[in-house]
């Protein structure tokens, strides 16, 4: 996934876009703008939340169906209807081929 970072200065504005790699390699080098030196703010962070959270996700549910097993996970999954990332969990789920309500 591409980082869209912006420069703040109002009279740069300047563009770019670096990979999440680059930017734990290299964070400090994308704190300010490259041309003026301004303060750089990331413009698509709502996207990159939404993308790490679904990954996160995925990734427990992978892990739960090895070390628990597929009836275990639903069943963790359905004890838990009431927090708020239930629905991702299920929906997760259903991407899978299990129909949990």
């Amino acid at each position: 996934m591409l980082i869209k970072l912006r420069c703040k200065n109002p009279v740069c504005k300047y563009n770019y876009e670096i990979t999440e790699a680059e930017l734990i390699d290299n964070g400090e080098l994308h704190r300010f703008c490259l041309m003026c030196g301004g303060e750089n703010e990331i413009l698509n962070l709502e996207e990159i939340v939404d993308t790490d959270i679904e990954r996160q996700v995925r990734d427990n549910i992978n892990k739960w169906f090895k070390s628990e097993g597929i009836e275990r996970t639903i069943e963790i999954c359905e004890k838990h209807k009431s927090s708020a990332i239930y629905r991702l969990y299920q929906a997760e789920l259903k991407k899978r081929g299990f129909n949990i309500p």
